[in-house]
């Protein structure tokens, strides 16, 4: 059973007769598109690449009104290059076509192996080291916050004689007498306790 053939249509012919008589006198411009020389991170990835602009590439064929476009094709790599567009979208120059670029390929999460055996004695030991630290310091921030809860709570303890500081008074407690008037006695002028009194000098 074969498929049934069709007519193409006239307006399809014309269109690819007009792009291979626009390729033929396509001028071929001596630059080949290259991956930038800027130190970049991911200027390779596994769908995308950064080229070089083509500065001053198109400049002797460019007009106002053409656009540049980039022409990608896929084989065992990625080629690309550079056209030259009118604005009524024919091509009028074209670059050569870059080498292969090889882009990343990605792995499986399933493939990776995360087993400590595949790191290096080096990053194991500093893991163990900054655990081991990380450990201490909790157990002190825990003993010092155990000792200052129970410092609040136990009564303070007086402080002994020798923890007083110098210039502090302590005296004794005592208790005034009242002494009435009959019993009170005028000693002689220049008395003394404990001296006997001086004689008295009338007759």
């Amino acid at each position: 059973m074969g498929l049934p053939q069709t007519q193409p249509h006239p307006w399809l012919l014309i269109l690819v007769l007009s792009w291979l008589r626009a390729i033929r006198s396509l001028e071929l411009i001596p630059y080949t598109p290259q991956i930038t020389a800027w130190d970049l991170e991911g200027k390779v990835t596994t769908t995308t690449f950064s080229l070089e602009q083509p500065r001053c590439v198109f400049d002797r064929h460019a007009r106002a009104t053409d656009t540049v476009w980039l022409v990608v094709a896929f084989s065992n790599g990625v080629c690309v290059k550079f056209l030259l567009m009118d604005a009524e979208g024919s091509p009028r120059a074209e670059t050569r076509w870059s080498d292969p670029i090889t882009l990343h390929q990605g792995r499986a999460p399933g493939s990776i192996d995360t087993w400590p055996a595949r790191r290096s004695g080096v990053m194991i030991v500093i893991t163990t080291i900054l655990s081991s630290l990380a450990g201490l310091l909790l157990l002190a921030f825990l003993a010092a916050s155990t000792v200052r809860f129970f410092s609040l709570w136990l009564p303070e303890e007086a402080p002994s004689p020798e923890q007083l500081r110098i210039g502090s008074f302590k005296g004794k407690r005592y208790m005034t007498h009242h002494i009435p008037p009959s019993e009170t006695t005028t000693l002689p002028v220049g008395f003394e306790p404990g001296l006997d009194p001086l004689p008295s000098l009338s007759p």
